[in-house]
């Protein structure tokens, strides 16, 4: 179908990709769809990406999965390709896909968009504020279109807050102040994605906007903090959500991650929460000199398919606007 358009034909992803990738580097891709994976995968990457190439046309599509780029047929793109969709991002679920795939992915503010229905609910407690929702697309502009469909009260969600949604082309450059991170002090990012936000400096400062490198040195406690409060019950509640969905068999990486340590105790948990709220104060602290703050989304481009954590924890730049419930988008 054309882009946009509608399709009602579904037929299933195989669970791993099976076939042989493809050097691609020497064709202009463009991006023509997203699909998210249905029922539990064997893939790390929670979305695909449709590829092919510009010209000449007609060219064979490739499905770009965490950066593996594979030959895929038209019915495939037919039957699951889509114009934009709605994601989640408990730790950088949407940005990562987009950042590993040449999309647009954002992550709203926590309590801007309901998590009624989604399987880490709003009734998972205190790590409720961890997950939003948000749309992933092609680019920006399909991003503005979706957010206002989906985000406000839906008489469900009692954590969701009445904010209004203001029109982004009313908000004037000039004069904004940008903090730029190249370095959290956690990760290293590779010298591709670190030119990236360099560039990014760059365009915006060419606007008119004020730039300045800055982070704070609180953050580097982020990924550690966030990873124990995942893990603070020795992953039961994610074991709850499992038994819930029906899902016998873990993926490993989740089995890895989460279900092989021991639960703290209440004392321990109580000062875990007050270690969240103080970096979050210092991150509230920080930002007040500033508009905006402009960091790579991962340290490093795509990993090869299965090989997530090749190149070590690129993550940690994501996952800091998960504690802070602070919207974030990669563009």
């Amino acid at each position: 179908p054309e882009v946009g358009a509608k399709d009602d034909r579904r037929i299933a992803f195989p669970t791993e990709p099976f076939l042989v990738p493809t050097v691609a580097n020497t064709l202009e891709l463009r991006v023509d769809g997203v699909a998210c994976h249905e029922g539990a995968t064997q893939s790390q990457g929670h979305y695909y990406s449709f590829l092919r190439a510009a010209d000449p046309a007609p060219m064979p599509w490739h499905l770009c999965d965490d950066g593996n780029v594979i030959d895929v047929a038209w019915d495939r793109v037919a039957a699951c390709g889509s114009a934009f969709d709605v994601c989640s991002d408990t730790g950088g679920s949407i940005r990562l896909p987009a950042h590993y795939c040449g999309v647009a992915g954002f992550k709203p503010t926590s309590g801007r968009v309901p998590l009624s229905g989604h399987i880490i609910g709003y009734d998972v407690g205190m790590l409720n504020r961890l997950t939003q929702l948000g749309p992933i697309a092609r680019r920006v502009e399909d991003l503005a279109l979706i957010l206002p469909i989906i985000a406000g009260i839906d008489g469900y969600d009692p954590w969701v807050v009445p904010m209004p949604l203001d029109d982004p082309d009313a908000v004037g450059l000039k004069g904004l102040r940008v903090a730029v991170c190249l370095d959290n002090g956690i990760a290293t990012p590779a010298p591709e994605v670190a030119q990236a936000v360099r560039d990014a400096a760059d365009a915006l400062s060419q606007v008119g906007v004020e730039i300045e490198e800055a982070w704070p040195p609180e953050a580097t406690e982020s990924t550690r903090i966030w990873h124990d409060l995942l893990v603070a019950d020795g992953g039961a509640w994610i074991r709850r959500l499992l038994d819930e969905a029906g899902t016998e068999e873990p993926y490993p990486l989740i089995a890895d991650r989460f279900f092989a340590v021991a639960p703290i105790s209440a004392s321990e948990l109580t000062e875990l929460l007050s270690e969240w709220d103080r970096l979050r104060g210092a991150m509230l602290c920080f930002i007040t000199g500033y508009d905006i703050i402009v960091c790579p989304a991962s340290a490093y481009p795509a990993p090869p398919h299965g090989e997530l954590n090749s190149m070590g924890d690129g993550h940690t730049y994501a996952r800091i606007f998960n504690l802070t419930a602070w919207p974030a988008v990669v563009v």
